[in-house]
């Protein structure tokens, strides 16, 4: 009588051996959905039918833990958008896809032109401005401010950190507004803000912001 076929076997050391080239394989797929079912096929492949459908738990009626903890180890890193990898919002999370695309070109209207605009609260005010003209966004993070600044208009690298500070000091003036929702804190123009950059169009110069 022959004997019944063996199922392949998985070590440990064997299965840590072949982790990163599963990682790897996975990185391929944007959604983390898709990550893991593409993980669980990889290692159907690898193993066997033995290991594709492991033991399961008749409480959690899901996958064994040590299947769970393989998947966890396995499961590639979302992939970061160009922007957080180099540019100056990679500190203040993902950058939204219609400010990632805006494409600056000249002015707010009644603003100055940025290359006349030397203080940091009124290049962010600025900014502000621009976007809400272009893209009807009203308010922003530091790290999207930050971006438009160095990434779009080529201005000199400024930080999230200093947007923050440099707007935290004319909170008191009335020409910005900080909006939390959550963990994040947003920036909105107020009708003062916008009033003082058009009185710096009209002179020519930027003022005594901080």
């Amino acid at each position: 009588m022959a004997s019944k076929k063996k199922q392949p076997t998985l070590t440990y050391d064997h299965l840590m051996e072949e982790i990163p080239k599963l990682a790897e394989a996975v990185n391929a797929f944007s959604t983390e959905s898709v990550q893991l079912r593409a993980f669980d096929a990889l290692i159907a492949s690898l193993v066997g039918e033995a290991f594709s459908a492991p033991e399961t738990s008749s409480k959690s009626g899901g996958r064994s833990d040590a299947a769970k903890k393989t998947s966890s180890r396995a499961k590639a890193k979302p992939r970061r958008t160009p922007q957080e990898r180099t540019g100056s919002g990679r500190k203040a999370g993902r950058i939204p896809q219609e400010i990632d695309n805006l494409a600056v070109e000249g002015a707010p209207k009644s603003f100055p032109p940025m290359k006349e605009v030397k203080k940091n609260a009124e290049r962010c005010m600025w900014v502000l401005e621009y976007v809400e003209q272009k893209k009807k966004i009203s308010e922003m993070t530091a790290g999207s401010i930050a971006y438009i600044i160095h990434d779009r208009l080529k201005e000199k690298k400024i930080l999230p950190e200093t947007v923050n500070r440099a707007l935290e000091r004319v909170t008191s003036r009335h020409w910005v507004s900080p909006v939390t929702r959550g963990r994040t804190k947003y920036w909105r123009l107020l009708s003062a803000g916008r009033n003082h950059m058009q009185d710096l169009a009209k002179q020519g110069k930027s003022g005594n912001a901080a």
